[in-house]
C-alpha cells in the first residue's frame, strides 16, 4: 500500500487480526512490524480496589477471528480503498 511518502505491507492473522509490515516513510524504514498483541480493556468502578481488574480481549479471543468484512455505502462512506483479507 503506498499513500503519499508512506508505503507498507498489511497482513492479517486470527489471533491479532490487522499487521502491518515493512513501514516505510520517503523510503527510509519507520518500523519492521506492527500490531496489536494485546488489548487491556477496563471494567468496573473507579473506586478501589475495583480499579485494577479489567479483561485481556485479544489474548483470549483473537481479534483476528472476531472480524468481519466490511460493505461498501453501509460501515464507511466516503472515499475508500477497501482490503478484504479472503
Amino acid at each position: 500500500l503506498k499513500w503519499h511518502n508512506w508505503s507498507l505491507l498489511i497482513g492479517f492473522t486470527a489471533r491479532e487480526g490487522l499487521t502491518l509490515h515493512n513501514i516505510k516513510y520517503a523510503g527510509r524504514p519507520v518500523c519492521y512490524r506492527a500490531s496489536l498483541a494485546e488489548m487491556v480493556v477496563p471494567y468496573g468502578s473507579p473506586r478501589p480496589p475495583h480499579y485494577r481488574k479489567n479483561v485481556f480481549d485479544i489474548g483470549e479471543y483473537g481479534l483476528g477471528k472476531l472480524a468481519n468484512s466490511l460493505e461498501l455505502g453501509c460501515d464507511c462512506l466516503g472515499v475508500i480503498k477497501y482490503l478484504d483479507c479472503h
